[in-house]
């Protein structure tokens, strides 16, 4: 009789191939039934009324999760980069090395550059609160349609990357399941309550939230089984590195460090309310707006027996004492003409920024407001 022979494991890079086939396999019939059936517009369309807008902006723990929830993931970061430090240092962490990698590189690559560096800024998705169905003046974009670069940054959600980076503790499963498991339970959870709080400020569709967890997954996925391949290299060290090589690693982890600081400190948030009265002739019959605002985040409103007035709100993340000054001129009228030149200027720093302004007008002249030009402006930036 012969001997049973146990079935071989399947080799790392197989188990890579069909890893990356289940993630992009996922996400594409996912993106393909949102699509078919405008599950984007309809799942925002729940956290929008025309009178409070979107229900999420200002309540709790919501709020709290736009203005602060980036630092869990940072934090979770900064503590990779400490631990792969003491990789170097201390021989029982040894082991650990490459896999602590993947998940610093994750956060770097997939997190930073991925997503924030490329993909937000030149797909150019227009937000919810952007489009015209839900008071913005922009036309809607679905996710498999790329728009003009710089004019909205929708996809992916970069509050959401952030959230879901704890959930490639998946790949320290060899190292200790217990870590392995609570980080991925907790990305999952997080990353999901994230998502809610970004959909519900018209901040973000559902399609940008769950792109941004199959970014994290599909770099975390490469880095593992291609890239850094942790189960394929045992590191021995019997002997403690040089001085001269401790010297260099801490030189290189207090960099790391010190740009995730600065990283956290362009995370303050920043929020600002500018008003602006408006001393409309009885005889105004159009009203040119002039201003560096883009003009899907402008919105005309009714304010019978109010004052006519624009207001903008800013909200976003900045360097401390950052903020906005408000230059508005007025020019003198012609055969009915208002002519209005409304500008933020900024001063310091911004990491991300949103504008909202509201036209409070008399009913009869929201069909003429012409807005000055179409296109977003640079906003100037004083030193």
């Amino acid at each position: 009789m012969t001997p049973r022979t146990k079935n071989k494991p399947l080799p790392l890079y197989k188990k890579g191939f069909l890893c990356i086939f289940l993630i992009i396999g996922s996400l594409v019939t996912l993106t393909v039934i949102f699509t078919a059936y405008d599950l984007d517009r309809q799942i925002a369309g729940f956290f929008y009324t025309p009178e409070e807008e979107w229900l999420l902006l200002e309540k709790q723990p919501w709020k709290w999760l736009y203005s602060y929830g980036t630092i869990p993931g940072l934090l979770f970061t900064i503590g990779g980069v400490i631990v792969l430090f003491l990789t170097y240092i201390r021989p029982q962490l040894y082991s650990w090395r490459r896999y602590v990698m993947v998940i610093v590189l994750t956060s770097v690559v997939g997190g930073g550059i991925i997503v924030n560096g490329i993909l937000k800024d030149y797909w150019g998705r227009t937000r919810p609160r952007q489009i015209q169905e839900f008071g913005g003046r922009w036309e809607y974009l679905d996710v498999t349609q790329p728009g003009i670069p710089g004019k909205g940054k929708s996809f992916p959600c970069g509050h959401c990357t952030i959230s879901y980076i704890f959930v490639t503790s998946i790949f320290l499963h060899r190292k200790s399941r217990w870590i392995s498991w609570t980080g991925t339970i907790t990305g999952i959870l997080y990353g999901g309550l994230m998502s809610v709080a970004r959909i519900g400020q018209g901040g973000h569709f559902p399609t940008d939230t769950y792109w941004a967890l199959g970014v994290v997954l599909l770099t975390a996925s490469l880095l593992y089984y291609f890239i850094l391949r942790p189960p394929h290299y045992i590191i021995y060290q019997t002997t403690p590195p040089s001085k001269k090589k401790v010297i260099g690693i801490s030189t290189g982890t207090i960099c790391l460090i010190v740009v995730m600081v600065f990283l956290f400190l362009t995370r303050r948030p920043v929020f600002e309310d500018h008003q602006h009265g408006l001393s409309l002739y009885q005889d105004t019959k159009e009203i040119q707006l002039h201003t560096n605002i883009d003009r899907g985040d402008i919105k005309i409103k009714s304010d019978e027996g109010k004052t006519p007035h624009i207001r903008t709100i800013v909200r976003g993340f900045g360097w401390p004492e950052a903020y906005h000054e408000l230059h508005v001129q007025r020019i003198s009228r012609q055969g009915g003409l208002f002519y209005i030149d409304y500008q933020l200027i900024g001063h310091g720093y911004f990491s991300e920024l949103n504008m909202e302004m509201s036209l409070h007008l008399p009913e009869h002249l929201h069909s003429r407001v012409i807005l000055m030009p179409s296109e977003k402006t640079e906003i100037p930036q004083k030193k």
